[in-house]
């Protein structure tokens, strides 16, 4: 990318944030032994750099927050995508190179088995594609956009919307955790569960850098969350009957 094709605005982010690539390579690259190995932490930094003029273009501040947190997860991809493909003169396209992985999935419909395997939400059914599509847009619906008389979906957003604050509640009990666990659910919660579009959510590696915790605690907050406000849903013979009717009714 040209630096030149960047706004002014977008050049001053790049030159007054080139030094998150000096950090990142600091944190997560181990320096080179060998003298003659020096070239390839060259190389890795000019690729964080070219991660970081890419950041400064893309970035919004309304949709991706702070633009250190932004710029540092497409700097640690382009250098962790560098140091797997090994330095390569030349290189295959790192999304040709994955689309030509070994699918296991692929694998077992082959041999006439279950392509999905033992997943561990196997189970879900309909709830699982509900709560991450239909439902979410419903939940962070305002409701002032209700009309004056309620409708199908204004009853199933006021089912949903039960569901999540249960979900909440159960996560906080005094027995389940650290002191914090009520500040993640919450945060967890704004900030990803109920963010209908993805590209809007906060990232994990933001969200656990403000709380201070690991990415994989983030993880397994918001997987607690979806999956008692699934089994909530799945046991709710009303929410069921609607989510039929509003299915037949499509």
């Amino acid at each position: 990318m040209d630096l030149r094709k960047l706004t002014p605005q977008q050049q001053e982010l790049v030159s007054s944030n080139m030094g998150l690539v000096g950090v990142h390579l600091k944190r997560f690259v181990r320096s080179p032994v060998h003298p003659t190995r020096k070239c390839e932490r060259e190389d890795l930094f000019q690729e964080g750099c070219l991660a970081l003029v890419r950041a400064a273009a893309e970035y919004d501040p309304a949709r991706h927050g702070a633009f250190q947190g932004f710029a540092l997860n497409r700097i640690h991809s382009a250098v962790s995508q560098a140091i797997y493909e090994k330095f390569s003169l030349v290189r295959v396209p790192y999304q040709v190179a994955k689309g030509h992985r070994p699918d296991p999935r692929r694998r077992r419909r082959e041999a006439g088995a279950d392509p999905r395997g033992p997943l561990p939400e196997a189970d879900a059914g309909p709830a699982h594609s509900l709560i991450e599509d239909f439902d979410l847009s419903r939940l962070a619906s305002p409701r002032a956009a209700r009309s004056d008389a309620p409708t199908l979906g204004d009853r199933m957003h006021d089912l949903l919307a039960e569901a999540a604050q249960a979900a909440a509640v159960e996560l906080t009990r005094p027995s389940r955790g650290r002191d914090d666990r009520a500040q993640m659910v919450a945060a967890v919660m704004d900030r990803r569960v109920l963010v209908p579009e993805h590209s809007e959510r906060q990232s994990l590696r933001q969200l656990a850098r403000e709380m201070r915790c690991s990415v994989s605690r983030v993880v397994a907050c918001e997987q607690s969350l979806l999956r008692l406000i699934r089994r909530s849903l799945a046991e709710d013979a009303v929410f069921q009957a609607l989510n039929a009717l509003a299915a037949g009714r499509a």
